[in-house]
This record gives C-alpha cells, structure tokens and sequence, in this order.
C-alpha cells in the first residue's frame, strides 16, 4: 500500500485530535473556511470569465493566423515562427490555451524544434493575465500596471530565450 492513499486520512485524524487538544470547534471553523472560500469564489468569477471571453476573441477574429502569415514572409525561418505565434500569445492570457496548443504542436513532430520551443515557453512563462486577474482580484489590490509591465516584461525574456536557446541546442 503506497503513503498517498492515507495520507488525506491521516491528515484529517490529525486535524480532529489537534482540535480536541486544543479544544477547538473544529466543525465550525471549517464552516467558517468555506463560507470565506465562497465569497472569494463569487468575487474572482468575473475575472475568469474576463479572461475566457478575451482567449475566445483572440481565437475567434484571426488575428493571430494574419501575424503568423506575416512572420512566414518576414523570417528566413518564417514557417518556425508562424507555427509557436499562437503559443506566444496564448500563453500569458490562459494556461488551458497554451496547453492546448502545445498538445497540437507536438502531436506532429514530438521530438521534433517546434514541440521542443513551445515546451521551453510553456516552462519558462506564466499565465501573467490570469494571475494578476485572479490574485489581485481576490486580495483587493487595484494598482497592477507596474506588476504588469514586470511581468510582461519577463514573459517577453522567457520567450526569447525560449526560442534563441530551442534554436541554439536543437538545430
């Protein structure tokens, strides 16, 4: 039998004595937890849906396949930077996206540059949007603009050494 079948088990039995112990209303305050889980559910809700609306439209009005297409004419390499421009862009708004893209990337080529340079990207950013939406949402906070340009800023750094280093090692 491995550990992590008792573990939620044991943790629970540990909580109950500790309350017991303590001479804590534990009932309560898990009550309690889940009414404060609630509120902040209902508060951060419409970020997320904010933020699923935004992938939609992206995805949706073409505007990231009319930026593939001009990268293809601009770079010698244009056919690599056309095929990650949708994980460039999707990647700092929904983690779900870019997974996404990242599943139909590499059920192509797995081994192969571009499954390997989104893999980079996919490990090397985060879902910057999302958080800010989500974080600061939750905690209150509505002065984000110089989290955001820090955040997108190291998104852009993730992103260009995702590619140049995918370039450098697997070419």
């Amino acid at each position: 039998m491995t550990i992590s079948i008792l573990l939620i088990p044991c943790l629970l039995v540990i909580a109950i004595i500790l309350a017991l112990i303590k001479k804590k209303d534990a009932y309560h305050a898990f009550v309690n937890g889940a009414k404060e889980g609630l509120s902040i559910s209902l508060e951060i809700i419409p970020s997320v849906i904010a933020m699923i609306a935004a992938v939609t439209i992206l995805k949706s009005s073409g505007i990231i396949d009319d930026i593939a297409s001009f990268l293809r004419k601009v770079f010698p390499r244009g056919d690599y930077f056309a095929k990650i421009t949708p994980m460039i862009f999707f990647r700092p708004i929904s983690g779900n996206a870019s997974l996404a893209i990242l599943s139909d990337v590499c059920k192509a080529d797995p081994d192969g540059l571009i499954c390997r340079s989104a893999s980079i990207i996919q490990g090397s950013t985060d879902t910057t949007f999302y958080v800010i939406a989500l974080y600061f949402t939750s905690i209150g906070i509505t002065k984000w603009r110089h989290t955001l340009k820090a955040a997108l800023f190291a998104d852009f750094v993730g992103i260009l050494l995702a590619v140049i280093f995918a370039l450098i090692f697997f070419t």
